[in-house]
Formats: structure tokens, C-alpha cells, sequence
């Protein structure tokens, strides 16, 4: 778990990236003495590393954005666990509470919860947006699997107070790699095959979406 020698350990710029963090053994979290946290002999993690908590993810309930407890991680309520817990909290440096900024440019929303019809039919590409409003290019699902598509190259205004962000992948074509979709229009001009990530929609992945960027 140690960085190897010669290489520099690059600070993490967001909140994905600080979750993935490891705890012991890197540079960037130090102890009261200026030390790494350590994993060898009789040292603070031994009993963390046994349940299976070795990144900062794995101390953080992002849901709802507190740190764990003890029963949480699996651990028993001993003192030496809960002062090693509050070590390795006071030395992390970085805040983790989510950015709960407005909604903006380049986003795609969806309703949830709309009064009619099922969740996620109408998703939208911000094209300007204010805290209630946003001016938007609207998307239509077309297939069952998550396709979507525009049902207008029109521009139109919707209140935006109850939309959530969604992830929309991108296409170039049927057999093109999917990215994660962030223009409507890609380098060669074409109009991409844009689909919905959705539950389901991807399957038995080697990591977990929740993460994925």
C-alpha cells in the first residue's frame, strides 16, 4: 500500500477521489507525529484493517453524510478502537460533505417522482439554469433498455425545483465505446446515441457505479 519511491502522490479534487483515499501508508494523512498511519506490529489499524476499512470510503456513510459508528463498521465498542477511529478522523484533511450546489449548465435532469406517467420518460440537457428555472433541450425515453431522444430541437423552460441530476451515456455509434455524455454534439458534429444509466440498464460490472465517473 505504499507509494513507491520517486513518485508523487497526487491530492485528491473530489469527493469521489477522497473516498478512494487509502488510510494507512500514504502521505497525505499523518498522524499527531507527523507519520503516516501505520498497519505493522501493534499499530492503530490493525483492528480496522481486519474489518475491512482501509479507505476513507469505507469510514463514511455518504448517504447520510456522517461517519460511521463502530457497530456500523462492524467493530466492538473497545476504547482503543474508538480513539484509533478519532485519530484517523482528525487526520483526514479533506471535508467530504457533498456539493449540494444549483443545478447547472451541461447537466441532465430528471423527475423522479412526476405526477404522471413512469420515472425518468423526460430527461433534460441544461442549456441556462437558475436556482427554480432552467432553460433546457427535452429527451424522451425511447426504448425500455434506456435509449433516449430529443422530441424537440427546441429550446424550452421548465421549473426545476423537484429535478434531480441523472447520468447520461454517450455513443458515437451502435459498436462506439459508451462515455459519460457532457455535449450534445460530439468533436466530429455528429448527434451521438445518448442512453440513461439506470438500475439495470448495465450489468455485473468489475466496479461500483456509485463511484464510477
Amino acid at each position: 500500500m505504499k507509494v513507491q519511491p520517486g513518485l508523487t502522490k497526487a491530492i485528491p479534487t473530489s469527493i469521489v477521489e477522497i473516498l478512494k483515499q487509502p488510510i494507512f501508508d500514504t502521505p497525505l494523512i499523518l498522524n499527531q507525529l507527523g507519520v503516516p498511519l501505520r498497519l505493522r506490529g501493534l499499530s492503530e489499524g490493525n483492528a480496522f484493517a481486519r474489518a475491512s476499512c482501509t479507505r476513507i470510503k469505507d469510514l463514511w456513510n455518504r448517504a447520510g453524510q456522517e461517519w460511521k459508528s463502530l457497530v456500523e463498521l462492524g467493530m466492538s465498542y473497545h476504547a482503543s478502537n474508538k480513539k484509533c477511529k478519532e485519530t484517523f478522523i482528525a487526520n483526514i484533511p479533506w471535508p467530504l460533505f457533498e456539493d449540494t450546489s444549483p443545478l447547472k449548465n451541461g447537466d441532465w435532469i430528471s423527475d423522479p417522482a412526476p405526477a404522471t406517467g413512469p420515472p425518468f420518460e423526460w430527461i433534460y440537457y441544461i442549456i441556462n439554469a437558475t436556482p427554480s428555472q432552467a432553460r433546457v433541450i427535452e429527451f424522451k425515453r425511447m426504448m425500455p433498455e434506456g435509449r433516449i431522444q430529443a422530441s424537440t430541437n427546441q429550446i424550452i423552460s421548465i421549473a426545476s425545483s423537484s429535478y434531480l441530476s441523472v447520468r447520461i451515456l454517450s455513443q458515437e455509434n451502435a459498436r462506439a465505446s459508451l462515455r459519460v455524455a457532457k455535449e450534445l454534439k460530439t468533436p466530429n458534429k455528429k448527434t451521438p446515441i445518448f442512453w440513461i444509466f439506470e438500475t439495470g440498464f448495465i450489468q455485473d460490472l468489475p466496479w461500483d457505479p456509485r463511484e464510477w465517473h
